[in-house]
């Protein structure tokens, strides 16, 4: 006690300023929590895109343009205009306000097609002072003018930069700051009205990151539309596991710690009470390893996972949350106890989309025992190679165990492979599964390293997506505001294994993440030939657009080549091919044929022979109508359809084959007078194209293919030929491909129906040739490409931005994706001199037209066009003729 009293008497002037220092200091820290400056997220509108936190704005723009991500942050076009600012604020000197300055960046869609970004700068007074000295400089550099307005009570102060403007105000102790003004002005808005949307709720910080040299910066990115994405990829919009998904990650962090930008990693913990019913299903749950990698297909598209520990009451709780009240297949759950999936595969085909259920369970075989006691009575087995499947005949028979969301199991194939029993939907799709397990094509063996990425972390939930594998399905169902997403993201769609949601449910808490697993090292395998520039040799002007491609006709004089076009007010061009204009005449209505060369007078001179929609037409080289033009079917009323020359043989004279919409068809001779047994023939249904003649030395026979699927052959009599009619499954829309031979044995047609039959026969009515051609989707179209000399053909599917290229086997040759969202394209094949074979595709929407060779490598860069092109050799180079809007004209390309 004396020491104590000793001590506080020889330092009680150290005790005294050491305890009043103290005081200070608790004072000065509760003054400075009083006064602390608001956080920026308050000012930050809903929704927002991504916010990012950073201490020195311009330090991080760089760090986004070294690494080529700020583009992945727009969702359409207007993204490029974004970028702009971008390079704008981190490349001048003058933005030094926001340097070595704490800020908060927010990117927000302002319209449905445009994305535009908010700053948000604490500021003290000194430091505001600061600004505006800045910003004056600012605009004293730019030699910019500042307006001034009032909006809401605030004032908004804006700059012109480049075309760009730059807009402002301030809000208690923050500079709110954007390229934007509709952004500003929403927030002034806000904040006028209290709107409790202003501010969005902070993301939970997982921990502190690095953004390469910027310490201390963070990334969070809102996923709400994951929940959007998710309903449209289910087969049910109404599926409740997707409730709880819009929840997922309000925020998520960029991870860079390899600054190879590989993972999008984020996660947070929700207690959502409007979702118990989710938490509930993996109530005290245990999590198994992953072990399906052996067994799950690589043609996987989607993967929906599920994983518990106690099958009782998984089964119970999982039976309560799809509200499904009966409980069958009791017996079999209870065995079902360790985990499985469902996986939608890589289809060429969305009609036959294929689905595989995996059912992993400590007791396999007893499983399969279960499936064949269904089975029993039914006796329906088979076998493949090594493997022995049979089949249950119950429709959507999986329903009754997983509930309705399910489906597409009108049939359902079961077998044991490895250690597990899996549930097929088409036996084409089970066979080729059975392949592809033999080849040891699993998800283990050609994702390896997703098995260090995601799979053994224990989750109870799971639903993966492969993009690339995914895009025949998007293609087909995608919603029409998401197309210009995945046109401007193809990239990364086209460098990304996997989209990975994930839950974990532990005291009511669920640990939800998603994963992007992007694969930057994958390698472009495109082999495109640098192309050499096109030189334009002539073109010339229309006053109206353009509505036909190029038509080539002859000179009779010179032989030289000459061009029938048409435009939009029916007005008829006839062009040199120097591209002089020789006539232009309006012939009152639309060309609905080619135009066939005739000499009527038999004077060496040729006139031009078509239709319109109700007549025959026939032009001299003047543009001028021939005495007895145009000329109208007596008693006919239906719009005329085809109009061809037929080879026939017959008394003489050249002969024209005429049909109806209704399907009434004419033989006529340049004369116009009838055949008699032709005046006309009513066929059954009206024709799908244009008819084809085969020829023989001794015989003529014509083919008819109808859209309601027949096919008419008839002899140059009238008289139908044995064994026809015969039926297609499709209609039939295409021209028919005729190969001519020298008996009826060997004279061959082939037919291209709209459901993909590719089927050859002989006039015999014998089938020759059966092929399936895969459409993308049931609303493909699919087209017969006939070369340009009528001696091969390619079978076509199109569909949106895709185009595929068959041989005649059924294989594919290649396929192409393009800008542009429609089927809107003209495939045409030329098999020029000197053995060039070009496979020229015009991409109607987008007006441009494509050249590749036959192994799909592209010739040269793509040229404004139309409609179809027409192409020659000419002293080595080739030749374009084209049509663009109002443009007509000759391109020359050497070199190729």
């Amino acid at each position: 006690m004396q020491k104590i009293t000793f001590f506080l008497k020889n330092n009680w002037k150290t005790i005294t300023i050491s305890f009043a220092v103290l005081l200070i200091g608790v004072g000065l820290y509760f003054w400075r929590q009083a006064y602390k400056i608001e956080g920026a997220w308050v000012y930050i509108p809903q929704p927002a895109i991504f916010v990012l936190e950073t201490d020195d704005a311009i330090k991080t723009w760089k760090d986004f343009e070294k690494q080529n991500i700020g583009k992945w942050f727009s969702q359409t076009n207007y993204g490029n205009i974004v970028n702009e600012r971008v390079n704008l604020l981190s490349s001048q000197n003058q933005f030094s306000f926001f340097q070595n300055r704490p800020c908060t960046i927010s990117g927000h869609l302002i319209s449905s097609q445009e994305m535009d970004i908010l700053f948000t700068i604490p500021c003290n007074q000194k430091e505001k002072k600061d600004i505006e000295t800045k910003l004056a400089q600012l605009i004293s550099l730019t030699k910019t003018k500042i307006f001034t307005r009032n909006y809401k009570g605030f004032s908004l102060q804006e700059i012109i930069i480049d075309n760009n403007s730059l807009t402002w105000f301030w809000e208690n102790d923050y500079l709110l700051i954007s390229f934007s003004p509709v952004i500003l002005e929403d927030v002034a808005r806000r904040l006028s009205e209290n709107d409790k949307n202003l501010a969005i709720p902070s993301a939970n910080i997982l921990k502190k990151i690095s953004f390469k040299n910027n310490q201390n910066t963070k990334l969070y990115v809102n996923t709400s539309q994951i929940n959007l994405i998710a309903k449209w990829i289910s087969p049910e919009d109404k599926i409740s596991f997707f409730n709880p998904i819009q929840q997922i990650a309000q925020a998520m962090i960029w991870q860079s710690a390899d600054n190879s930008f590989k993972n999008w990693v984020g996660k947070i913990d929700i207690e959502d009470k409007n979702n118990l019913a989710y938490h509930k299903i993996w109530e005290g749950q245990q999590t198994n390893n992953f072990s399906l990698g052996n067994v799950i297909s690589d043609k996987t598209s989607i993967l929906w996972y599920f994983n518990y520990s106690n099958a009782t009451n998984f089964w119970e709780n999982y039976q309560i949350f799809q509200k499904n009240e009966k409980n069958i297949h009791s017996k079999l759950k209870k065995l079902l106890d360790k985990e499985w999936a469902l996986s939608w595969l890589e289809t060429d085909n969305v009609d036959k989309l294929g689905q595989i259920i995996y059912l992993k369970s400590s007791q396999s075989d007893a499983v399969l025992k279960y499936f064949d006691e269904i089975n029993k009575n039914q006796n329906i087995q088979g076998k493949y190679g090594k493997f022995i499947f049979s089949e249950i005949s119950q429709s959507e028979f999986p329903a009754q165990i997983f509930g309705s969301w399910i489906n597409g199991f009108s049939r359902t194939y079961y077998a044991k492979v490895e250690d597990c029993v899996v549930l097929v939907n088409n036996l084409e799709v089970l066979k080729k599964y059975f392949d592809d397990i033999a080849k040891k094509k699993t998800l283990q063996k050609a994702y390896s390293h997703l098995q260090d990425l995601w799979l053994k972390n224990p989750k109870n939930f799971r639903l993966s997506i492969n993009p690339t594998k995914l895009m025949p399905l998007i293609t087909q169902n995608v919603l029409e505001n998401w197309y210009t997403w995945f046109e401007n993201h193809d990239e990364l769609i086209t460098n990304t294994d996997w989209w990975t949601i994930a839950s974990k449910t532990e005291n009511q808490n669920t640990e939800f993440s998603l994963v992007l697993d992007i694969n930057w090292s994958k390698k472009n395998t495109k082999t495109e030939k640098v192309p050499v520039a096109y030189h334009s040799l002539w073109k010339i002007n229309t006053s109206d657009i353009i509505s036909t491609s190029l038509f080539e006709v002859k000179n009779h004089t010179s032989n030289e080549k000459e061009w029938l076009c048409q435009d939009v007010k029916n007005n008829l061009y006839l062009l040199s091919n120097k591209g002089n204009l020789l006539f232009k005449t309006n012939i009152g209505g639309t060309l609905r044929s080619k135009p066939i060369q005739i000499d009527i007078y038999n004077n060496q001179r040729l006139q031009y022979l078509f239709i319109t929609s109700r007549a025959v037409n026939l032009y001299d080289r003047l543009g001028q109508s021939v005495a007895g033009f145009p000329y109208s079917l007596p008693q006919e009323r239906s719009p005329l359809k085809n109009f061809s020359y037929l080879d026939i043989n017959l008394n003489q004279k050249e002969h024209y084959l005429l049909s109806t919409e209704r399907g009434q068809v004419y033989i006529l001779d340049e004369k116009r007078s009838f055949l008699p047994e032709w005046k006309p023939k009513k066929l059954d249904f009206r024709l799908g194209a244009s008819p084809q003649i085969a020829q023989m030395r001794k015989q003529s026979y014509l083919i008819f293919g109808q859209e309601d699927g027949f096919v008419q052959v008839f002899d140059k009599k009238g008289i139908a030929v044995k064994n026809f009619p015969i039926k297609m499954e499709g209609k039939i829309s295409n021209e028919i491909f005729a190969e001519n031979g020298a008996d009826e044995k060997n004279t061959f047609f082939t037919i291209l129906s709209d459901l993909g039959e590719l089927k050859t026969y002989n006039l015999l009515g014998q089938k020759v040739a059966d092929k399936a051609i895969l459409r993308i989707s049931n609303k493909s179209k699919l087209k017969m490409c006939i070369s340009q000399d009528k001696k091969t053909y390619f079978p076509v599917v199109l569909d949106y931005n895709i185009v595929s290229i068959y041989e005649k086997n059924g294989e594919k040759l290649f396929e192409k994706k393009y800008k542009s969202n429609s089927s809107a394209f003209e495939v045409q094949f030329f098999d020029l001199d000197m053995n060039q074979k070009i496979i020229a595709i015009t991409d109607k929407a987008d007006n441009k037209t494509y050249l590749y060779d036959l192994e799909g490598n592209q010739m040269a860069e793509p040229f404004p066009s139309s409609r179809g092109i027409e192409m020659a050799i000419e002293n080595g180079s080739l030749i374009i003729y084209y049509v663009f809007q109002k443009t007509i004209g000759a391109l020359e390309l050497k070199g190729i």
